[in-house]
């Protein structure tokens, strides 16, 4: 890819030795193949963002004050974010689900309640159970 010119990340050249540029309609083309859904690359990376900042804050012990809890979720976001690349503010607002955030804040981010599922991690299992149970504000939950 280095001894490739231009400024697109992904390129590659056939076998005819035409250059061709993978954008991001390429990936997420791909990705709704493989699928078999409607998913793209952003679907990842909140995904993604979502379990760092959930396992992030798993490890903290609840916060006693809103402002400690602001302070520690401000923490996890700017690492979050420089895991992806991004601000903190689009990360806050794009990427990680804001429930993850606010159980935090509300102390129903501190108890183990996830099983480790096929084709998951721990931290991937325990948020999955917790967007499920979203609806039950009395539920708790953290990774294994």
């Amino acid at each position: 890819m280095r001894d490739l010119p231009g400024q697109e990340l992904f390129q590659y050249v056939d076998e005819a030795g035409m250059r061709h540029t993978v954008g991001s309609a390429d990936v997420n083309e791909y990705l709704r193949e493989a699928m078999g859904e409607a998913f793209t690359a952003k679907d990842f990376r909140t995904w993604a963002a979502t379990v760092l900042a959930a396992g992030d804050l798993c490890g903290e012990t609840p916060p006693e004050t809103r402002t400690e809890a602001k302070r520690r979720v401000k923490r996890t976001i700017d690492a979050v974010a420089a895991r992806l690349g991004n601000t903190p503010a689009v990360c806050r607002k794009s990427y990680i689900h804001p429930e993850v955030l606010d159980a935090f804040a509300d102390g129903r981010l501190s108890v183990p309640r996830a099983e480790p599922r096929p084709g998951l991690g721990r931290d991937e299992a325990a948020v999955l159970v917790f967007l499920r149970h979203l609806s039950d504000p009395a539920k708790t939950f953290c990774r294994n």
